[in-house]
This record gives C-alpha cells, sequence and structure tokens, in this order.
C-alpha cells in the first residue's frame, strides 16, 4: 500500500560535518506547512541566527547551520498479508469495546 505525505526536514551541521537529519511526516499538506512556517518563524526569531538564503540560517558565534526543506513524499507500507494493516488500525480503535466486553 502506497500513502501520500508531505513532510519537511531540518539538517543542523558544523563545518560541513552532518549532525543530524530529522524528518516530519504528514499527511496534509496544510498541516504541514502550517508547522513548517511556525518552525521557520521561531528561527528567525533567535537573534544569534542569521538567514544567509531563504529557510537556511547560521550561527556565527557557534559555526552551526541550520537547512530546512519541504517535499512530497510517498510511503509504502509492505503487508505479510493483504488488509493486515487495516486490521490492525480497526483492532486498535476497538480495544476499549473488546476489554469492556471481555470484563
Amino acid at each position: 500500500m502506497k500513502i501520500k505525505v508531505y513532510t519537511w526536514e531540518s539538517e543542523s551541521f558544523r563545518y560541513g560535518d552532518s549532525e543530524g537529519v530529522k524528518v516530519w511526516r504528514y499527511v496534509s499538506k496544510e498541516l504541514r506547512d502550517l508547522e513548517y512556517d511556525k518552525e521557520i518563524q521561531a528561527m528567525r526569531n533567535i537573534p544569534d541566527l542569521t538567514e544567509y538564503e531563504p529557510e537556511c540560517f547560521e550561527d556565527s558565534i557557534h559555526k552551526w547551520a541550520y537547512d530546512y526543506r519541504k517535499k512530497d513524499d510517498t510511503v509504502e507500507i509492505i503487508e505479510s498479508e493483504p488488509g493486515e494493516l487495516l486490521k490492525e488500525l480497526i483492532i486498535d480503535s476497538r480495544k476499549d469495546k473488546i476489554n469492556k466486553l471481555i470484563k
């Protein structure tokens, strides 16, 4: 099963050595854009950072750089049997009802 997701990534590095990439995935473009804009605005509010390119920041004191980017992806979920994920989601959503019936 393939699901379209909307992602944004942040990468931080020092002197070109990659320190970490974080990825956030969202089910809707609107939610992704809202959270992305909040993060970018928060970075712009940090006085020690300079935005040297759109959505790319640099900390001249500690020599760190931060890069942000948005993209659309597809996530593929491989099931051992057809409908396995859907069955698990249904069971998880009904656990409260099942527990009440068992007691």
